[in-house]
């Protein structure tokens, strides 16, 4: 049976070394190389034959992979793309469905990656249906609103409850409402330790750097 070419796009180096290890075993994929990121990977498209590439949803620096990811597909639309991440950053299913990543794997759920790769080169497009849940503070991260979260993402920045509102397009006192309503659920004693907690638990994935938006 002939062998589907995958690339890795993985630039921590336990990752790395496990999957390598992985697809070297494997009846159904051979490596035909690895790189620290997406924009890389998708470079070897233009000279490699490659079916697949599994990146990481973000590197180790916090840099994401979305754009280049969305590059790829719309210059080498055959190439399926599965995308991961360890963290239960609330951002990241959704940023793979709008790039056009065809699977999203949550490392440590029950679904194994090999999987998750089998169905996809099946034709199936394989997202998880429910983000993994975290502790912020005394709440699990499952009862918040896509509003919260995008409050909490601010917060997390250290933005006043102005800048907030400014940046949402929200009026100061809804914020001021949302924020004294999650340091209520998480019963934690002030916005910073709000952030903290986000922050620790990978809820909230601060980025180096401002992608570009997927167009």
């Amino acid at each position: 049976m002939e062998k589907y070419r995958i690339i890795l796009a993985e630039d921590r180096t336990l990752y790395r070394l496990y999957f390598e290890n992985m697809f070297r075993n494997s009846s159904r994929y051979t490596l035909i190389g690895t790189e620290d990121n997406m924009e890389e990977a998708v470079k070897r498209c233009a000279h490699t034959p490659v079916d697949l590439i599994l990146a990481a949803a973000a590197d180790k620096n916090g840099s994401t992979n979305f754009a280049a990811a969305a590059a790829c597909k719309r210059d080498y639309s055959h190439v399926r793309i599965v995308m991961m991440t360890d963290t239960p950053e609330h951002s990241y299913l959704q940023r793979a469905e709008a790039c056009g990543a065809d699977g999203f794997w949550y490392a440590g759920t029950k679904q194994s990656i090999l999987s998750v790769l089998d169905r996809t080169m099946g034709g199936e497009t394989i997202f998880p249906a429910h983000l993994p849940s975290v502790k912020v503070g005394q709440m699990e991260s499952r009862v918040l609103t896509e509003k919260e979260l995008l409050i909490l993402r601010e917060v997390a920045k250290g933005c006043s409850n102005k800048e907030i509102a400014e940046t949402l397009r929200m009026s100061y006192y809804t914020v001021r409402d949302y924020v004294k309503g999650m340091l209520e659920k998480t019963e934690l004693p002030s916005r910073t330790a709000l952030a903290v907690a986000a922050v620790s638990s990978g809820l909230i994935v601060l980025e180096n750097q401002t992608e570009e938006p997927v167009k």
